[in-house]
């Protein structure tokens, strides 16, 4: 057992994001990505206890994702929502629809939360830190693999791109060049430029 901890928590530092083993994480090295970053990490092979009803939920996860909604917009720039049940509503009147929400349930972030108690005592300080699993990677690889130019991601999940890309032979070059945060022009009624965005 103290073996496969090891193993996972060295892949985990060569991702740059942390899984919780407590968690009972799965990763599968079955994507190019992940089986680089194996091998950048020192590791020959991977060995973990991996259920029917971990590979079956994996699986499940992926095929109840849907299609990611797009939209090319006058510019000639084609954009696509990865995971926001919100529309997008752009500056020059267009919009990107809205994910399902089975979706966007699914492409969410593990989320851990470490508590500071306030010194006041009349609530908890959070600092909460995101992981991805291998369903959003997938995905996210799958996505950006398509015929888009930007994919609009939520903030938490470009700045754990870029820790997978600092950690990463090549740079995650396939979704780091694509994973993008929308730039509000009006906070008021929330639209967003065509042609700037956060990367």
């Amino acid at each position: 057992m103290e073996e496969k901890y090891d193993q996972t928590h060295k892949l985990n530092q060569a991702w740059g994001i942390k899984n919780s083993w407590r968690k009972g994480a799965v990763h599968e090295l079955k994507t190019p990505t992940i089986k680089r970053l194996a091998k950048e990490a020192g590791l020959k092979e991977v060995t973990m206890n991996q259920t029917a009803t971990n590979l079956e939920g994996s699986r499940n996860v992926l095929a109840a994702l849907g299609e990611a909604p797009v939209i090319t917009l006058k510019n000639g720039i084609t954009i696509a929502n990865f995971s926001s049940p919100h529309k997008f509503r752009f500056v020059t009147g267009e919009e990107l629809p809205a994910c399902a929400k089975e979706r966007a349930r699914n492409l969410m972030l593990e989320c851990e939360e470490i508590e500071h108690p306030n010194t006041s005592c009349l609530w908890t300080d959070l600092e909460i830190e995101f992981s991805m699993s291998n369903a959003v990677m997938a995905e996210l690889e799958k996505v950006c693999a398509g015929d888009i130019d930007i994919l609009l991601v939520p903030l938490p999940v470009l700045q754990c791109v870029r820790k997978l890309a600092e950690a990463s032979e090549d740079g995650w070059k396939l979704v780091r060049d694509k994973a993008r945060c929308v730039r509000v022009a009006d906070r008021v009624t929330k639209t967003i430029f065509s042609d700037r965005f956060c990367k």
